[in-house]
């Protein structure tokens, strides 16, 4: 496996303690591009804007951020982030630039505007709803899960727990004007009650099109958490249903029994995208990292392929935070592991892989497209109140080029490539008959002046 190293990075200060999915990028403002959003677990809330590293909006007291989202909850006024507090506290925010500072505000009016974005108006932030929730939230997000054309909130506790919650508008009044704020409340929809911790959650397609909740159990194992209504039409046909007509749980043991700690936790992604193929009405693809080190790539809780970084590479990283991102352009999304000491590996789909070492320890990690050009970028939170984004992060190919890419794989036709026709050994002879000509023309200018100098003093006696 090779190393790589990355160049452009932007240092960012943000103090306080970061929860692992209190740390997103996304569209809040609707402008076409991401923003980088921050939140710890003293209610700050930053977001920046990009390549600068002030501040391009902040907010306080939205209690303990433990998870922020970016999407559209109301399905009409565009993105908003909703600011999820391990208390259970909910606040949805609408984001937008304003024409001036003066006009901006937030839950208490304490919004940091610098005017550092050269082009770019002071933005105004405000809180359209707030409700409490189910308390001891870890993570969340926001997915059609039942396929009624809208998203859902979906959200995974620490008490072996996954709700889900739909935005219901308030009829008998629509939004107000003056103050921005939505009529309505995010309605219980859905929760299961699970065996074990919640790992994190994610969502997949399935081949007839439907979307799956997974849920990350210890030891490597899934959970198929189901939403669609069995009456709804292109869903399949299932004897187990619960009281309400939805799909019950599916289990996935996947490898569990070969690992070497069936009790460890794990993280799982989902829907990674794949280059366009002929085959029709296939799962999507999704990834499972465990703590230890193990990686794999599954489809219909079949494992393509599994790699333990522990054991092959004979170290004690422990993989915490996984993320998916198109990292050379070719239409297939990437897998990015990152370890709590900062070891971060990028593996393709054939199993190819890359690492990069980041210096420090890792609090929280994630990557997408940011900035100007729209290009991937890995952002790392540290414990020392510093936040850092390699941006502009090309990869041309995730495996390395090899003699057998370029030549025949023929054992005489290398050797002849070697003696021959390798590159370099024709510029070297090249090079090195050109040197003695060069050479060779000194000497004999040499020679021709000491011979002429002679003549021309004996003419001057």
């Amino acid at each position: 496996m090779r190393s790589i190293s990355l160049v452009e990075r932007l240092e960012l200060d943000f103090a306080g303690n970061l929860c692992r999915d209190a740390l997103c990028l996304g569209d809040v403002d609707n402008d076409g591009s991401n923003e980088l959003i921050l939140g710890n677990v003293g209610g700050q809330l930053a977001i920046f804007k990009k390549e600068v590293s002030t501040p391009w909006l902040r907010v306080s007291d939205l209690g303990m951020i433990v998870s922020l989202v970016v999407g559209n909850i109301f399905g009409e006024e565009g993105n908003s982030l909703i600011v999820i507090g391990g208390e259970g506290l909910c606040h949805i925010l609408h984001i937008e630039p304003c024409s001036s500072p003066t006009d901006s505000n937030s839950l208490k009016d304490e919004v940091s505007l610098p005017g550092a974005l050269e082009g770019v108006t002071a933005p105004r932030a405000t809180v359209v709803h707030s409700q409490r929730l189910q308390a001891n939230i870890k993570t969340a997000l926001l997915a059609d899960v039942d396929g009624d054309g809208s998203l859902e909130l979906v959200l995974g506790l620490t008490d072996c727990v996954v709700r889900t919650y739909k935005w219901v508008k308030d009829t008998r009044c629509g939004a107000d004007p003056g103050m921005g704020v939505m009529h309505g409340r995010l309605v219980a929809v859905k929760k299961w009650e699970l065996a074990m911790q919640v790992g994190a959650i994610s969502t997949n397609r399935e081949n007839n099109g439907s979307l799956v909740i997974l849920a990350a159990q210890p030891g490597g194992t899934v959970l198929h958490l189901r939403c669609w209504d069995a009456h709804l039409p292109g869903g399949p046909v299932v004897t187990n249903m619960d009281e309400d007509g939805s799909r019950s749980i599916r289990y996935e043991t996947l490898a569990s029994s070969h690992l070497r700690n069936p009790n460890i936790s794990s993280v799982i992604i989902g829907n990674i995208k794949e280059a366009a193929s002929g085959e029709e009405k296939q799962s999507s693809l999704y990834a499972v990292v465990t703590l230890d080190g193990t990686i794999m790539l599954i489809r219909d809780g079949k494992i393509l392929w599994s790699v333990h970084y522990r054991l092959s590479m004979q170290v004690d990283h422990q993989l915490f935070a996984m993320e998916k991102v198109d990292m050379t352009g070719d239409g297939n999304e990437e897998i990015l592991v990152c370890a709590w000491d900062g070891w971060t590996y990028i593996i393709d789909h054939n199993k190819q892989s890359v690492r990069f070492q980041f210096e420090e320890p890792v609090s929280a990690f994630c990557a997408g497209p940011f900035g100007s050009t729209g290009h991937p970028a890995l952002i790392y939170a540290t414990f020392t109140n510093k936040v850092y984004v390699y941006h502009n992060v090309e990869l041309y190919r995730i495996p390395t080029m090899t003699l057998e890419d370029v030549v025949p794989p023929s054992t005489v036709a290398l050797a002849s490539f070697l003696l021959y026709d390798f590159p370099l050994w024709k510029k070297q002879k090249e090079l090195e008959a050109s040197m003695r000509s060069l050479a060779l023309s000194s000497y004999t200018t040499k020679e021709e002046k000491e011979e002429e100098e002679p003549d021309s003093s004996s003419q001057e006696r």
